[in-house]
């Protein structure tokens, strides 16, 4: 059904606890067919006559309520976003503030126990919401997986589900995933010491 030059769009939406994919075509706009007029311009309509009416009685405006503002409206700062997180970047968050700093893979349990960023928890992805919810408002919650796509789309999925940035931990994801960090950053990144250490 794809013509030449079709242009495909996926939407994903967070709605609740659930997230919803729809995917369709669009033909670009330089070969959509042009539109035809329906009657001739060289036909002119027939005039009716109108029935001579009586002024009509001014109405009250109705009352009606403002609907809310769309999510678009609403100022950008009042908005979480995930944002993308270098190996680097990682590593040294994890050196200089891991206490501050959850990490949450996403892998099967299998890949988690093969390699992981130390100090990592493993998680469902279905259940990163809940997770991310649970931890302190001043924490930063990283995402990762094995390339980063799984994170980047399950982090962007959490964030639409906070009302605003001020009830939500720093959310992100790890750019590139447990693949891309260990490969820059090695196999044992070094983890901030704690007070019991």
């Amino acid at each position: 059904m794809a013509s030449h030059g079709a242009v495909a769009a996926v939407a994903v939406i967070a709605i609740g606890g659930g997230v919803f994919a729809w995917q369709g075509q669009r033909a670009p706009a330089e070969s959509a067919p042009e539109a035809k007029p329906a009657v001739a311009a060289s036909t002119p309509a027939p005039a009716e006559a109108a029935p001579p009416e009586a002024e009509p009685a001014p109405s009250a405006p109705a009352a009606a309520e403002p609907a809310p503002a769309p999510p678009s409206a609403l100022p950008a700062a009042a908005l979480l976003e995930a944002r993308p997180f270098e190996p680097a970047e990682l590593a040294r968050l994890l050196a200089e503030d891991g206490a501050r700093t959850v990490v949450l893979d996403l892998r099967t349990k299998w890949e988690f126990d093969e390699y992981h960023v130390p100090g990592a928890r493993r998680v469902d992805a279905r259940t990163a919401g809940t997770e991310v919810r649970s931890v302190p408002v001043r924490s930063r919650v990283v995402l990762v997986d094995h390339d980063g796509a799984l994170a980047r789309a399950t982090a962007s999925a959490v964030a639409a589900q906070f009302d605003s940035a001020e009830d939500a931990p720093e959310l992100g994801y790890l750019v590139g995933g447990t693949d891309r960090f260990r490969g820059e950053v090695g196999a044992e990144a070094p983890l901030a010491k704690t007070a019991n250490e």
